[in-house]
């Protein structure tokens, strides 16, 4: 739960464009 706290917590303090990145990039990597 941490984890996805501080991951929630990173992405709050991104920028949009960071943000959709993230969002589309993580699921091709497996992490979720």
């Amino acid at each position: 739960a941490k984890d996805i706290a501080d991951m929630i917590w990173t992405i709050f303090n991104l920028s949009p464009q960071a943000v959709v990145e993230e969002i589309v990039l993580r699921p091709q990597l497996g992490d979720l």
